[in-house]
């Protein structure tokens, strides 16, 4: 179980069984806060397969360095994030989400989502 201390109170954790317990009524100090925010979106790239007439997001094949990104992932999850959630464009076009999934799974404490 992750813990969590920030400006809401303290915030516990379990990505296994995916409980969520605020405490509220606890009054941290500043300087026990996390210094990530709680959950973090990421667009994995700019590319998609649609052609939606209402969308105004570039689509261009712009991707993110995998190597970067789980650095970025490893140091959410030290510094106190939660989760993150990967977008973009459509995240399923990365190649490498498959192994950004698992890096996150393997090595970090973060819940993985999509949108």
């Amino acid at each position: 179980m992750k813990c969590r201390v920030g400006p809401h109170g303290v915030h516990l954790f379990d990505r296994r069984t995916g409980l969520n317990v605020l405490f509220d009524e606890v009054d941290a100090p500043q300087t026990q806060w996390a210094r990530a925010p709680r959950q973090v979106s990421i667009a994995l790239t700019n590319a998609c397969d649609l052609a939606c007439p209402f969308c105004y997001a570039p689509k261009t094949a712009a991707v993110l360095d995998v190597a970067r990104l789980c650095a970025w992932i490893d140091e959410l999850d030290a510094e106190g994030c939660l989760g993150i959630g990967f977008g973009g464009g459509e995240p399923t076009l990365y190649r490498r989400l498959p192994q950004v999934c698992r890096h996150a799974a393997e090595r970090t404490g973060l819940a993985v989502t999509m949108t």
